[in-house]
């Protein structure tokens, strides 16, 4: 069990002033991940050089978080809230594709499985799990299990377009929400010499459909069709809203309580 606490005490770096309009929140050069941190610190007044949030958009929420996930990446989307969570990873292993009929069914049913798991043992939390697959035609891509099969995955996705599913459960006592979002995302083709580069790291296999929109094979994606995020690991703008909705969470100082 860890528990996150997120830190606001990080060093902003200004921008000298001949380069302040050389970046823009649109500019589709910077990674989206790093561009959260230069909106942030544009509302704080200034562009930055260092990632950064401000206390002022901090959540607050009356009952502990839990994340039922060790993956770093939802662990740094749900970060963004500036709210203290728990990461209790489930230990169950993901059910059998094969007996879903739907790449939908499946993902929803992997999400679930592990907030219910977590709490069962946490029944006071909010417990949230999710769970990512990539979807190319009928065929579920999961994490690959060796260098053939990353190999193979890359394969077919190479100048092809796919869908990313990532499904969210969140689990409080009696209540449950269950919610998804599917991303459309095309690949150029790929040069065999760039798979074969790309399969002699570390970074497919631990990622569905073996590559991560977020590291170096964010190099293969020609574009994609709704949120980034959802790609990476976790909805977080759609997870926020379904939070502040179901009175889970409320923006601290706002005088809205959960």
């Amino acid at each position: 069990m860890i528990l996150v606490k997120p830190n606001y005490k990080q060093q902003h770096t200004a921008l000298p002033a001949n380069q302040s309009d050389q970046i823009s929140f649109f500019n589709t050069s910077i990674r989206p991940k790093i561009i959260f941190g230069y909106l942030f610190s544009v509302f704080a007044g200034g562009m930055i050089l260092e990632k950064g949030e401000i206390p002022s958009m901090k959540f607050v929420s009356d009952f502990p978080i839990i994340l039922a996930s060790q993956s770093p990446r939802r662990q740094e989307l749900l970060g963004m809230l500036g709210i203290d969570f728990t990461i209790v990873p489930s230990t169950k292993d993901e059910p059998n594709p094969q007996q879903f009929q739907t790449a939908l069914g499946f993902v929803l049913a992997c999400a679930a499985q592990k907030a219910r798991e977590v709490a069962t043992v946490h029944a006071d939390a909010i417990v949230i799990g999710s769970d990512t697959i990539v979807a190319l035609d009928d065929e579920i891509l999961l994490k690959p299990k060796s260098k053939d099969q990353a190999r193979s995955y890359l394969q077919k996705l190479s100048g092809q377009t796919h869908h990313v599913i990532t499904a969210v459960t969140v689990l409080q006592k009696n209540s449950e929400l269950s919610f998804h979002e599917t991303v459309k995302v095309t690949f150029f083709e790929l040069p065999e010499a760039w798979i074969e580069a790309y399969i002699n790291t570390a970074d497919p296999y631990d990622k569905a459909g073996a590559y991560g929109i977020q590291t170096l094979s964010g190099l293969f994606v020609k574009e994609i069709t709704g949120d980034y995020n959802a790609v990476v690991g976790l909805p977080i703008a759609l997870l926020t809203q379904k939070l502040v909705s179901a009175g889970f969470v409320s923006l601290a100082g706002s005088g809205v309580r959960c």
